[in-house]
């Protein structure tokens, strides 16, 4: 006869909690984050195209997005670079900018974690946002 001793739970919260509790916390953010229209007033549309590169230049991703006034004015995203948990906020930099009174023009950001592994150098990914307004 085998014996199999009793799986121990896992104390703490369980997998779909958790999973609740981060969608929470995405919508908390969205709702904090306030529309385009509340933030930038007077504006219709942003277009915004992110660049994502490597210390060595090499392209690692690009993306676009397009806003309108009634959408939520949040735009973050991972770094795709070698840390693994940098992140990258063009919006307080995008918002600085349009309120200089800019209508296109371009931001860069670099990532400054430590790279996967505990390296002491920096992740050095940079990302550049270029983005183009649309006033109402």
């Amino acid at each position: 006869m085998n014996f199999y001793p009793k799986k121990r739970r896992k104390p703490g919260p369980s997998k779909n909690d958790e999973k609740v509790q981060r969608a929470r916390q995405a919508e908390a953010q969205t709702r904090a984050a306030g529309t385009l229209a509340t933030r930038l007033p007077g504006l219709a549309r942003l277009e915004v195209r992110l660049t994502f590169k490597a210390a060595n230049g090499v392209i690692l991703a690009e993306d676009g997005l397009t806003l309108a006034a009634g959408d939520s004015f949040q735009l973050d995203a991972d770094c795709p670079g070698a840390c693994g948990v940098g992140r990258f906020d063009f919006a307080p930099a995008l918002a600085e900018a349009i309120s200089r009174g800019q209508d296109s023009g371009a931001v860069e950001l670099a990532c400054r974690e430590p790279l996967y592994g505990g390296g002491g150098a920096p992740c050095a990914c940079a990302a550049r946002a270029e983005f183009s307004v649309r006033r109402a």
